[in-house]
């Protein structure tokens, strides 16, 4: 027989050999695969069919964590806006009762005060 047939039937007795070894140890590789299987579904807390277990549970606590975060956000932008809308407001008030109290003392004010040539009394 040629040196080179004699190599490759060594080759396919030695291959079919290696397969039939694979083939008996494949059981347990087998429940090696099952038992990381069953860990790894464990830890991302999985059931059988790949479904989150409580995955509703979670979504709806993660619903509640956003709609007060919401609601928190909006409290706080209602204060802020109604405390700017006070301070406006009693700003106002303060400058309307200067003027008031300023009318009172010196009489109405109708003429501009800047020097002439300048301002609203200006000729044009």
């Amino acid at each position: 027989m040629n040196p080179i047939a004699k190599l490759v039937l060594a080759l396919v007795a030695a291959s079919a050999g290696g397969a039939v070894f694979a083939q008996s140890n494949g059981s347990a590789d087998q429940e090696r695969r099952e038992r990381n299987r069953e860990e790894a579904m464990t830890k991302h807390h999985l059931s059988d069919d790949g479904q989150t277990d409580s995955g509703a549970m979670r979504h709806d606590g993660m619903r509640e964590k956003t709609h007060e975060a919401a609601d928190a956000t909006r409290d706080f932008s209602h204060r802020t806006a109604d405390k700017t809308r006070s301070f406006t407001h009693r700003q106002a008030e303060k400058m309307r009762n200067f003027g008031a109290r300023q009318d009172a003392r010196y009489g109405q004010h109708t003429k501009s005060t800047a020097p002439a040539g300048e301002g609203h009394d200006a000729p044009k």
